[in-house]
């Protein structure tokens, strides 16, 4: 082989070896975008992850407060209805046993008063009280309410 030959097939191979080593380059940029797609793709992940955990724990500790509100709630209902008994039913258990329609004159007067005590039984009732109605005193006679 000649020197010229070997000059040209060095130069062959040169641009064989160039073309290449651009193909390589340009894999290894394809390749670098790719790797920092991926990172992006990985931190936002992570981050959406941060995200949900923070909401979940969020909407966890809503539904445990809004239980312990209801539980609250239920109790205070039943001490108020309790309260609400212990201290309305021995007053309508005196107001209703002080009932005597006698004491006032026919007509409208005696219309109201019965009325009033029509309201006061539905009240004693819808309080389902179980204290006694107080009795009228011993020199007058019992009366009954008038029906609703």
């Amino acid at each position: 082989m000649t020197a010229e030959e070997a000059r040209v097939a060095l130069a062959v191979q040169a641009k064989a070896l160039a073309d290449t080593v651009g193909v390589l380059a340009g894999a290894v940029d394809n390749l670098n975008a790719r790797t920092n797609r991926t990172e992006r793709t990985t931190i936002l992940v992570a981050l959406g992850l941060a995200i949900d955990l923070v909401l979940s724990i969020a909407v966890a500790v809503l539904v445990w407060s809004q239980i312990s509100v209801s539980t609250d709630l239920q109790v205070a209902i039943a001490r108020e209805s309790s309260t609400r008994q212990d201290a309305l039913c021995p007053l309508y258990g005196l107001l209703l046993g002080s009932y005597n329609p006698e004491s006032r004159a026919a007509g409208p007067a005696r219309d109201q008063y019965n009325q009033a005590f029509v309201t006061l039984r539905n009240g004693y009732d819808s309080l389902d009280c179980a204290n006694p109605i107080v009795p009228p005193r011993v020199d007058q006679p019992p009366a009954t309410i008038p029906p609703r």
